[in-house]
């Protein structure tokens, strides 16, 4: 007999909080949940599906607003009908409000993909979806994911990703580590403690100072990773613009595509191939790698002075 449910949470998908937990393959799903539960915001499969969709839906705002675009769209139209639709104000609003993916919306993108066998296909298929709801909108539908590959979406919304996470997280936990730093380092100024060279007692040192070696070293690989760019693309399938050089020769595209990425709050990348070569993901790791080495020193300092 299966022993009876311990769950006073409520379930999800027959699973409940406490038993996902002891379920998970990995600690910060289990263990650690607690400690990481901010980040949850930031780079979850849920957030990485609305970041998505808010990359496509501002995709299609560009088009409709940039006037690099419509400039080109209006002189167009004068031998044919304008290819880039402009939007009302009120069609901009609504717009931007669909491509705010809720939970029951990323429900939806889940159970397309079980059909579609494409994830970012599936964010596509939806938002198209609720565009067509809307006389406002509908003429955007048809454009939704135009000119693009799945990396351009992808390269976008993981930049995005990483940028809340840092910017929102990581770097306000480093930062009050560091105010806690210098106040203990002033605190404890004056507070005399044995030092030792290779293993050895020698001259006396200050507490206060010990800590303050730590809190100059932290701001500094504070520094490294703010010094980071978040850097993205949106060139197409092999970095050469093909797709919307076709539909309008005409349109400054790598000037559309800066001002769109720009727009995200990314710094552009203006050559690529197919993906964005994420190297700016190895200088953030490299940069994490960095401030994580110093604060495995402080705590190996901090065990051995308690022990």
């Amino acid at each position: 007999m299966a022993p009876p449910s311990a769950c006073a949470a409520p379930a999800s998908a027959g699973v409940c909080a406490a038993e996902f937990e002891l379920l998970a393959i990995g600690p910060l799903d289990g263990r650690y949940a607690k400690k990481v539960a901010g980040l949850k915001a930031a780079v979850s499969e849920f957030s990485l599906v609305q970041k998505r969709a808010f990359v496509m839906s501002e995709w299609l705002a560009c088009l409709a607003t940039n006037a690099r675009v419509q400039r080109q769209s209006a002189a167009d139209a004068s031998e044919s009908p304008a290819p880039f639709p402009s939007l009302s104000e009120e069609g901009k609003a609504a717009l931007r409000q669909m491509g705010r993916f809720s939970m029951d919306d990323v429900r939806r993108v889940k159970e397309v993909e079980k059909t579609a066998n494409h994830d970012l296909k599936a964010v596509e298929y939806v938002l198209k979806g609720k565009l067509e709801t809307s006389e406002a909108t509908m003429p955007l539908a048809a454009l939704t994911h135009f000119g693009c590959t799945s990396e351009d979406v992808n390269n976008l919304s993981w930049a995005l990703c990483f940028k809340e996470a840092t910017e929102q997280h990581l770097l306000p936990a480093v930062d009050d580590l560091a105010a806690s730093l210098h106040m203990r380092a002033v605190e404890f100024a004056e507070v005399p403690m044995l030092s030792l060279t290779h293993g050895q007692p020698a001259t006396p040192s200050t507490f206060g100072k010990e800590i303050a070696n730590f809190e100059w070293r932290v701001k500094n690989a504070i520094k490294r990773v703010r010094d980071v760019e978040f850097r993205g693309k949106y060139n197409g399938a092999v970095g050469c613009f093909n797709a919307l050089v076709v539909a309008d020769a005409k349109v400054a595209w790598p000037e559309v595509a800066r001002d769109f990425v720009e727009s995200l709050g990314l710094t552009y990348q203006p050559y690529s191939t197919q993906i964005e070569q994420h190297d700016w993901i190895a200088e953030l790791c490299d940069a994490l790698a960095r401030l994580n080495s110093i604060l495995l020193d402080f705590s190996r300092d901090m065990w051995l002075y308690i022990s």
